[in-house]
């Protein structure tokens, strides 16, 4: 005879599934809005300060041909803003490669706890 299995399911998944779908969408939000590689400023040239002493606005090559060469650049930071279409494909994938090993990190400590 046929037993029939109660499983306890939550919107139609089991306990499982739905754990690595909620740890997934969890580490892709935080990823998205926390990572640190994001929206980081970026150097921008700005000018030049000649051997001679002599300041120079431009950013290119030839910047101090007539002053002797290029002593050093200058820059200035500049807020750079990662795209959000690049946000979320980065987050998607960190969050799908981080997924299983938090999971596993997890269930280690649980069973730790347990004992």
């Amino acid at each position: 005879m046929r037993q029939n299995k109660t499983s306890s399911t939550f919107l139609g998944l089991e306990p499982e599934i739905f754990k690595m779908l909620l740890t997934f969408l969890i580490i892709t939000f935080l990823w998205y809005h926390y990572s640190p590689f994001f929206d980081n400023p970026i150097n921008v040239r700005i000018g030049a300060l000649c051997k001679d002493g002599f300041n120079s606005n431009a950013t290119g090559s030839g910047a101090c041909s007539f002053h002797g060469g290029v002593s050093e650049w200058q820059h200035k930071k500049v807020p750079h803003e990662t795209g959000w279409i690049k946000k979320i494909f980065i987050s998607i994938f960190c969050g799908f490669t981080l997924t299983f090993p938090v999971l596993g990190l997890l269930s280690g400590v649980k069973e730790k706890y347990s004992q």
